[in-house]
């Protein structure tokens, strides 16, 4: 995806770690692998990256934001997203704020 690629919105962390796409039974599983993941990155204070976490999202947005029976998501979900993410990624700029994504 174009998005996660663009070096005007993306930085890239020291190292060589690749995030492959895959699909999870539950949280816990999904949390174990998000762990080993920024782990083996050597990322700390993670939980306030949100340009880091915008990546990811939008990397697994499958898993995420699954599509519902009829193809229709709902991404504006706060389960799913920052809204301040995502109201600078769709271009609705209330609120928003100009940090780039992460990988």
């Amino acid at each position: 995806m174009e998005l996660l690629e663009d070096p005007t919105l993306t930085e890239l962390l020291p190292g060589e770690v690749e995030v492959l796409k895959r699909s999870f039974a539950n949280r816990l599983e999904a949390g174990k692998f998000f762990n080993e993941l920024l782990d083996t990155a050597a990322v700390h204070l993670t939980e306030r990256d949100k340009g880091l976490w915008t990546w990811l999202t939008l990397f697994y947005f499958d898993e995420v934001c699954p599509a519902d029976g009829h193809g229709r998501r709902n991404p504006e979900d706060e389960a799913y997203t920052d809204r301040t993410e995502f109201a600078r990624i769709s271009g609705d700029h209330q609120g928003s704020d100009d940090s780039g994504g992460r990988l």
